[in-house]
């Protein structure tokens, strides 16, 4: 027989109750949050992170002050890689606070985190000028052991929010992981560039002739987001974008 559920107020205060014996920490530092406004970063924690706005290059995304890079043309991050996108936004630097909340989300199994960072990424998305101009949002696909291993697929819950959060539609179909790679941050930058090498390939019959958003968590050299680039490409998308929270 299923429990009535409890009032509102009574819950409440159930709830009250029980954060002043063992209140919501702080993703980064674990300082206990009591009522801060922020339920997941502490205020010092809170002050470390850096946004990125609009002053970021076109093309992959990496903070800047050219004009230049603003106007597509590239900055000095990406004219030297092949990135192979059109565009690409991001919300924070992967720096203190924002690194943390990555880590948290990712590697300590706090998959709740992907509603805040997911809709600092929708808000994001809805100021880039080709918001207008996507057909899919596309996952970067994680094998199926590592989403054994870790328990979720963290690109796949921010993807999916983000859709919910803007309108657009989420296909985790349109890309597949064809090989187990070892994980990217234990490498450093040329081995990830090898590591991510001819890894992904995309759905021909759903991303020929379309405009395709990539989301993930994070983008540092780029390698991953180059290489599903390339796989959606060579299957004929007409565009390739990437959003994600941190770079």
């Amino acid at each position: 027989m299923r429990r009535p559920a409890l009032p509102a107020p009574v819950r409440t205060l159930f709830e009250t109750a029980f954060s002043c014996f063992a209140p919501p920490r702080c993703r980064a530092c674990g300082t206990p949050l009591f009522a801060h406004g922020n339920p997941y970063l502490c205020p010092a924690c809170a002050g470390t992170m850096q946004w990125i706005g609009d002053r970021a290059c076109a093309k992959c995304g990496f903070p800047t002050e050219s004009a230049g890079a603003r106007d597509g043309e590239g900055c000095i991050h990406c004219l030297r890689k092949s990135l192979r996108l059109d565009a690409a936004v991001a919300v924070a630097r992967y720096r203190h606070g924002a690194r943390n909340l990555v880590r948290s989300f990712k590697y300590g199994g706090e998959s709740e985190l992907a509603r805040p960072l997911a809709g600092m990424m929708a808000a994001r998305l809805r100021e880039a000028d080709f918001f207008g101009a996507i057909d899919w949002i596309a996952p970067v696909a994680l094998h199926p052991e590592r989403k054994k291993e870790r328990g979720f697929d963290q690109s796949g819950i921010l993807a999916h929010r983000v859709a919910k959060a803007t309108g657009l539609a989420a296909r985790s179909d349109l890309l597949e992981r064809r090989t187990e790679t070892v994980p990217q941050v234990r490498l450093r930058r040329a081995e990830r560039l090898r590591n991510m090498r001819d890894v992904f390939v995309a759905n021909s019959d759903g991303v020929r002739g379309r405009r395709i958003l990539l989301v993930d968590d994070v983008m540092t050299t780029g390698a991953t987001m180059a290489d599903c680039a390339r796989a959606c490409r060579e299957a004929g998308a007409e565009k390739v974008y990437a959003l994600v929270f941190a770079r």
